[in-house]
């Protein structure tokens, strides 16, 4: 059929054509369809053919659903029809491999290919078809032994296994064969791994179910030739060349034979879905061990398979076994029947073999599990299993070689020997691949047994090692181990060398009880354990380490910064408390102290939160306190004296002397280099710069301005770096006076914390926002020494030193603002150690002026006009000058008691030297103080 001359240029919308069709007289077109094997005539029909069936057979297999006959009927019409023997094997597989289909249905596809396949005799068959059939009588096994398994999924409790809840652990150590207290001891661990560790979670019921095609998929056929094989062994030659060989091994009717195994490559998952179908329903008691065993056997898989199968389960479902008495012996019970079954076949397949081979494996998987508590019980019943078995066959061999002994001639006496003959030959000399003695053989495998049994123990005393580790790191705290309800202020428990126990006193300051449920116990059994890895300076080590960690992963909680240093406190070795001080520093606080720095560099004043947390990744608060724990961080790396202490020597536990992985915390804390500590100084200066930036909320500051160009250039280098700074005496005025000034700037701030004393009202201009209190306090002394007006005094002293700063001006200025706030004691206390007598007794005239300024000139009434008059007039035009200055320079308490202003003057004469000019004003005040009583 033409297309009416229409032209079709996208072939995707071309219309439907037919290539041959039949018209009729009525109009009415028929087409004319040829089957694509039967349309051609050549060589390749019949592959071509086959090929098409096996595409239609996929097709239905993939709408079998929709299908109105049976589906075995539908397959086996489509398999039998398939000519070559390729590939009706691969519609086969095919078939196999296809999900949901019922087992029944497979088994009868199955059969009927089979009974084809015999139909047309050993004769009829080439090599193809034998493989084919051969495959068929495999599959039709696997498919018995999968309806055999499956009925065993629902079936009830087996016989004598209602009571598997009465079971006791001397039953268990009965059937195992190990000590009762032994078993009990394990168990007790046990139970406490899983209290802690394998928490009661809701999940929902599994369905261990396996699809017929998944357990079909999980297994390989390989193809043995006893006939071959025994020809090559006995020496004998075939004659022709390969096809010759194949035909008359099928002529001559070989026994070929398909072994079973498992496919290589197989997914975790499948492996453990494959376990669990195979031996879930006898270790949960609904069936027994022989009748499980006699089933496995239609399999014909190996044995060793079979146990490394069992092993992955068993290590899978932890939670599930482990809880359950009962399947601690059904476990045994089927490990011991799989290694007699192994140990049998050996003998019989391959004597010579070694039996330690499958054991080693187990031990390697046991090794790389993380379920702690179910290789434990898989080392211990391994561990029988397999002595048991190389002990039995030991015994075996020696049996064997004392009977060939017994049957062997005995040789003629030393005496009747000639001396033509040779002398025996020595054990030295003796040829290679001559068999030798039996003692030998004996004494190699007793000296085997022996290896194992200690690379057995140790491999147990490494899990119940394991064990007791998994229970303290996985306990959770107790509610009572927390004062607050959003912070923990528990101290992490830390043992001495000797942890045969703790004091009391120990016990009240670092108190496991409020951390741990059930506490000291878990931790006093870890450091029996663990006698070298426990030890007070280790374990404080790594205490300090994951405290800075925890504060690393969550930033705001500036309280595990605290812990840190408290544990770094803590470590007795000055070599190991650098090294560990010096890693804290190097990988967690140098970024955030250099962000803080050029940040407060940039604005000029303290951050405010957005800015923190953008550019250091705090909050303002969490930055004011990482400042704080940063100086004392620094001071500890200062105060190390790590070259007068001997570095220290760290031991490992003898079952862990193999272990192989990164380089221990300690030896890492050891080997960091000794500070420079010019360097560790220069970032305690700036760190306490920047701190009293934040502490004070101080603007037009900056902090790298106060260091010169060659300081700045040092900052944030490691701390071992060699660094050459210029020396104080070529120091530029101008860096010297900004140093100056941000100290008094501080000092005023400090002092500015405190209420002013006094005073009935609270004046708003004096309320600091780092104010503790709303009530001024009548001493200085009731305040705590890490009080800003308290500490930080001390600390500008010591920054002025190092800044190279006039001490004395500091300590000048201090005394002039506790005299403005009106806290004349303590400014008294500071005065004695003033060295500049006339310069403070200058600056202290000024305070006693407005003071008297305040009560002559500005509180005047009818009685301070009348002691005005009795003042003279130099005394008097100097006060009203001052009263001028109070709104400039204003006093934070200016109306002291008199008392206070009295000794004050006082001072001030005591202070001035008689030829100084304000002299005789300072005379005149005290009469002018005098008048106010």
């Amino acid at each position: 059929m033409g297309l009416h001359n229409i032209s079709v240029q996208d072939s995707r919308s071309r219309p439907q054509t037919y290539q041959c069709c039949l018209m009729e007289v009525s109009g009415m077109v028929r087409t004319i369809q040829v089957p694509f094997h039967l349309a051609l005539s050549n060589k390749n029909s019949k592959r071509a053919r086959d090929l098409h069936l096996v595409k239609k057979l996929s097709s239905m297999l993939h709408h079998k659903n929709s299908l109105n006959e049976p589906l075995e009927d539908v397959v086996v019409g489509i398999i039998s029809d398939i000519k070559m023997t390729s590939y009706k094997q691969q519609a086969l597989d095919k078939v196999l491999s296809s999900k949901g289909i019922p087992s029944m249905v497979l088994v009868k596809v199955v059969t009927t290919i089979s009974h084809q396949l015999k139909t047309q005799g050993p004769a009829g068959l080439d090599y193809e078809g034998q493989c084919l059939l051969h495959y068929c009588s495999v599959q039709s096994e696997l498919l018995q032994a999968y309806n055999n398994l499956q009925q065993l999924q629902g079936k009830p409790l087996a016989a004598g296994q209602a009571d598997r809840e009465e079971i006791s652990e001397d039953d268990v150590a009965t059937a195992v064969g190990i000590e009762v207290d032994n078993l009990k001891n394990w168990l007790e661990q046990i139970k406490v791994y899983l209290d802690n560790v394998c928490q009661t979670k809701v999940h929902f019921a599994t369905d261990h179910h396996m699809d017929t095609s998944a357990f079909l998929g999980c297994f390989q056929h390989v193809v043995s030739h006893d006939h071959v094989e025994s020809k090559k062994k006995s020496g004998e030659k075939t004659k022709g060349g390969e096809g010759e060989e194949r035909k008359g091994e099928l002529e001559s009717g070989d026994d070929m034979k398909m072994m079973l195994q498992l496919k290589d490559g197989l997914s975790e998952d499948l492996l453990l879905q494959l376990g669990t179908f195979l031996f879930r329903p006898c270790l949960q008691g609904h069936c027994s061990v022989e009748d499980l065993c006699s089933k496995l056997e239609i399999l014909g898989m190996s044995s060793e398979q079979l146990q490394i199968l069992l092993l992955r389960m068993w290590l899978a479902n932890e939670k599930d076994f482990l809880k359950q008495l009962f399947c601690f012996r059904h476990f045994y019970q089927l490990m011991m029947a799989l290694s007699q079954m192994a140990t049998s076949s050996n003998q019989t397949k391959a004597p010579d073999a070694d039996p330690m081979s499958v054991w080693h494996e187990v031990q390697t998987l046991i090794k790389n599990s993380s379920k702690i508590g179910a290789a434990l019980v898989a080392a211990i019943f391994a561990k029988c299993i397999a002595m048991e078995t190389v002990t039995q066959l030991a015994k075996s061999r020696s049996s064997q070689s004392l009977k060939r002994e017994e049957t062997t001639p005995s040789r003629p006496s030393s005496s009747d020997q000639s001396f033509d003959e040779e002398p025996p030959a020595s054990p030295l000399s003796m040829d290679l691949g001559s068999e030798p003695p039996s003692s030998i053989d004996l004494n190699t495998d007793w000296v085997s047994v022996s290896m194992d049994v200690e690379h057995w123990d140790g491999l147990i005393q490494q899990l119940e090692d394991l064990l007791a580790l998994s229970c303290v790191i996985h306990t959770k705290p107790s509610q009572e181990a927390f004062s607050q309800l959003d912070k923990a202020v528990s101290k992490a428990w830390t043992s001495s060398q000797n942890s045969s126990g703790i004091s009391e006193s120990q016990s009240n300051d670092v108190s496991v009880k409020r951390i741990l449920e059930g506490g000291r116990e878990l931790v006093h059994s870890l450091c029996r354990r663990f006698p070298h890895s426990m030890e007070h300076d280790v374990l404080q080590a790594h205490c300090t380490w994951e405290y800075i960690v925890q504060w690393n992963k969550n930033p705001e909680v500036t309280d595990f910064f605290a812990c840190a240093l408290q544990h770094l406190d803590g470590i007795r070795n000055a070599v190991l408390r650098h090294g560990v001080a010096s890693m804290v520093w190097h990988t967690f606080i140098i970024k955030r102290v250099s962000s803080t720095a050029y940040l407060m560099e940039k604005v000029g004043k303290a951050p405010k939160d957005r800015l923190c947390r953008r550019d250091v990744g705090l909050s303002e608060t969490a930055l004011l306190k990482f400042l704080e724990l940063t100086c004392e961080l620094l001071d500890r790396i200062y105060q190390t004296e790590a070259e007068t202490s001997l570095a220290p020597v760290f031991e490992i536990e003898d079952h862990w002397q193999l272990i192989q992985g990164p380089a221990p915390l300690v030896e890492l804390a050891v080997g960091q280099p000794l500070p420079n500590h010019q360097l560790v100084d220069l970032h305690k200066q700036l760190s306490t710069v920047m701190h009293a930036v934040m502490v004070f909320g101080m603007k037009s500051i900056k902090v790298l301005g106060i260091f010169d160009f060659t300081t700045r250039n040092a900052f944030f280098r490691d701390l071992h770096s060699t660094i050459v700074l210029p020396s104080s005496a070529d120091m530029d005025m101008g860096l010297l006076a900004s140093r100056q000034q941000f100290l008094t700037r501080v000092i005023t701030a400090a002092v500015q914390t405190l209420l002013p004393a006094h005073t009935e009202e609270e004046d708003p201009q004096s309320k600091h926002p780092t104010s503790p209190s709303t009530s001024a306090p009548t001493d200085l002394y009731r305040l705590s020494k890490t009080h800003a007006a308290n500490a930080w005094p001390e600390t500008v002293i010591q920054l002025a030193v190092v800044f190279g700063v006039d001490v004395d001006l500091v300590k000048r200025h201090h005394v002039c603002e506790l005299y403005k706030s009106g806290y004349d004691s303590v400014a008294q206390e500071i005065l004695v150690t003033i060295t500049e007598h006339t310069e403070m007794g200058s600056q202290l005239l000024q305070i006693a002026g407005l003071r008297l300024a305040q009560a002559f000139i500005v509180d005047t009434d009818s009685v301070t006009v009348e002691k005005q008059s009795l003042l003279p007039a130099p005394v008097l035009k100097w006060l009203k000058t001052k009263a001028g200055e109070l709104k400039s320079f204003p006093l934070r308490c200016p109306r002291p008691p008199v008392s206070d202003t009295a000794q004050l003057v006082g001072n001030i004469v005591g202070l001035l030297p008689e030829s100084h000019s304000r002299y005789s004003l300072a005379v005149q005040l005290v009469e002018a103080v005098g008048s106010l009583t």
